[in-house]
C-alpha cells in the first residue's frame, strides 16, 4: 500500500488551516472591538457622572456645569442606544431649569413655595440618577463576551463541569449522611441517659 500524499490532501490540509486561522482572527477581531466599545462607552458615563457632582454637591446648577453636563451627553449620542439618551434629555431639562432658576430667582420670585417644590422634585430626579440611570446604563456597559475557545477545549471544559457537579452532589450527600448520623447520635445519648 502507497502512503504518498496526494496533492489533494495537501491542498485540503493547508485550506483547513487557513479557515481555521481566518476564524480565530474573526474572534479576536470581535473581541478587540467589544473591549474598544467598552472603554467609550465607559469614558461616556464617567464623564456624565463627572459633570453630576457638582450638582450633588451644591444642590443647584451653574451654566458651566450644564454646558459640561450637555457636553457629556452629546458623547453618548451614538454609543448608547435611545434609551439612554432619552434619558440623559429628562436630566438635561432638568438642569436647564436648575440653571435659570437658581436661589436668587426663587425668593425674589411671588410664587416661592411653589417654585422650590419644582426645584427639590427635580434635584430628586438627579440625585436619583444611580439608581434610575444604571438599569438603563447596564445593558451597554456589561461586558458578557466570553473568551472562546477551541471547539474539544470547550467539550472538555464541559465534561469538566459534569464531573464537578457530579463530585460536589456525592459529596453533599455525604454531608447530608453525616449530619443524620449526628442526630441519630444525639438522640441515642438522650436516650440512653
Amino acid at each position: 500500500m502507497d502512503i504518498t500524499a496526494q496533492p489533494w490532501m495537501i491542498a485540503a490540509g493547508i485550506a483547513g488551516i487557513g479557515v481555521f486561522v481566518a476564524w480565530r482572527q474573526w474572534v479576536t477581531a470581535h473581541q478587540k472591538i467589544v473591549l474598544e466599545l467598552y472603554d467609550r462607552r465607559y469614558a461616556a458615563f464617567e464623564s456624565i457622572v463627572k459633570s453630576l457632582v457638582p450638582v450633588w454637591r451644591n444642590g443647584g446648577c451653574s451654566q458651566q456645569e450644564f454646558f459640561d453636563f450637555a457636553n457629556a451627553m452629546e458623547r453618548c449620542r451614538f454609543i448608547f442606544g435611545n434609551d439612554v439618551f432619552e434619558f440623559l434629555t429628562i436630566l438635561k431639562n432638568d438642569l436647564a431649569w436648575l440653571s435659570s432658576f437658581d436661589d436668587q430667582t426663587i425668593n425674589a420670585s411671588n410664587e416661592r413655595q411653589k417654585l422650590i417644590a419644582e426645584k427639590y422634585k427635580r434635584l430628586r430626579r438627579i440625585t436619583q440618577f444611580y439608581e434610575t440611570g444604571l438599569p438603563i446604563f447596564e445593558p451597554y456597559m456589561k461586558l458578557d463576551q466570553k473568551m472562546r475557545g477551541f471547539f474539544w477545549m470547550e467539550s472538555a471544559n464541559v465534561a469538566k463541569k459534569q464531573i464537578v457537579l457530579v463530585a460536589g452532589e456525592a459529596v453533599e450527600a455525604t454531608l447530608k449522611g453525616v449530619q443524620a448520623m449526628g442526630k441519630r447520635a444525639r438522640i441515642n445519648r438522650k436516650w440512653i441517659k
